[in-house]
């Protein structure tokens, strides 16, 4: 019995965790890598992303007893690089993703290959690594304090990591699409109780295009798509840039939120590979649905950093849209 409400117990978990297994992060138009690793390196620079997201500011759930710290909160740190006269990329990215008694934390290796095809370009990439779960039990309450589960102060595995995609880049468009944690294992048994804690395949797919209007403006809207393969959402957004400087935008998350975005360029050398280019990007989320079991809002800040390329004064890296996307 005591290893049956251990398991009913677990299960629970399992299940608010299945909701949001992925981190998503409002401003994915800038980070395709965390989704696709066919992005990695294909902007022909080498990129730092850092973001941070507090979703669901203020929430605190009943499942740890009231303590803190019960609504999302990511971090990413990543970087990638072209290759090999930029035919093939090579990404590195950490990703820290807590959401009440779990804590997940992914270390990925992403690697492209580009093929020319007429006047466009086809990348395809793989990536590996592993990702590790752990479930913080202190602040679980257990009906039965003698269950041998409820001796524990965590739990904890390591699951390798596969994941397949292709991206494609035309002058004005762009498109992906990407398989993720194809190495799917459901149980995991620890103190002699087995439980389900279900990371399935999940695939990304999105499409998004560029037109310069105003002279100085240009304009990108775009479709982010994500499935488990049994249930999918989407983000649809559109961002504006002035001269790779100014940047504002708005994305709608299908059945939860609007969400504003304003992003600007702190160095004006930003033409040329020998000064720095540093944006600075903030979104906010309004939560629209199910506000009863949310708080109202969320908030992301992305830092997108190029490194100076002392060997050429131009800058010309290869991206699309116009403000750098891929790695």
């Amino acid at each position: 019995m005591k290893k049956l409400y251990t398991l009913i117990v677990l299960l629970g978990l399992s299940n608010i965790l299945f909701a949001q297994q992925d981190p998503h992060f409002t401003q994915y138009m800038f980070n395709y890598m965390n989704y696709n690793p066919a992005a990695a390196g294909t902007e022909g620079v080498t990129k730092v992303n850092l973001a941070y997201r507090n979703q669901w500011t203020g929430y605190q759930p009943t499942i740890n007893n009231g303590v803190s710290g019960g609504a999302p909160q990511t971090q990413f740190i990543g970087i990638s690089a072209p290759l090999l006269t930029q035919r093939m990329g090579i990404g590195f990215q950490v990703v820290n993703d807590r959401l009440g008694t779990m804590n997940r934390l992914d270390f990925l290796v992403n690697a492209s290959y580009q093929i020319d095809i007429a006047k466009n370009k086809l990348s395809i990439g793989a990536r590996t690594g592993f990702i590790s779960r752990g479930f913080d039990l202190r602040n679980l309450v257990f009906a039965d304090p003698e269950d041998p589960v409820a001796q524990e102060e965590s739990l904890a595995e390591v699951r390798p990591e596969l994941g397949l995609g292709l991206y494609w880049r035309a002058k004005n468009y762009y498109a992906g699409v990407s398989f993720n944690h194809l190495l799917t294992n459901e149980n995991l048994a620890i103190g002699g109780v087995t439980f389900r804690t279900p990371l399935t395949t999940h695939a990304y797919g999105f499409v998004g295009y560029e037109q310069e209007i105003l002279n100085s403006w240009i304009i990108s809207p775009s479709i982010m798509v994500k499935t488990d393969l049994n249930t999918y959402s989407f983000d649809v957004g559109v961002v504006a840039s002035s001269d790779d400087k100014l940047y504002a935008g708005v994305t709608w998350r299908e059945s939860e939120a609007i969400n504003l975005l304003v992003g600007y360029n702190v160095f004006d050398g930003a033409k040329k590979l020998n000064s720095q280019w540093l944006r600075v990007s903030y979104s906010f989320d309004f939560v629209i649905t199910e506000r009863q079991a949310k708080q109202a809002t969320s908030h992301e800040i992305m830092l997108s950093y190029i490194l100076p390329n002392p060997k050429s004064s131009e800058y010309r890296p290869e991206r699309t849209p116009r403000f750098p996307t891929g790695g």
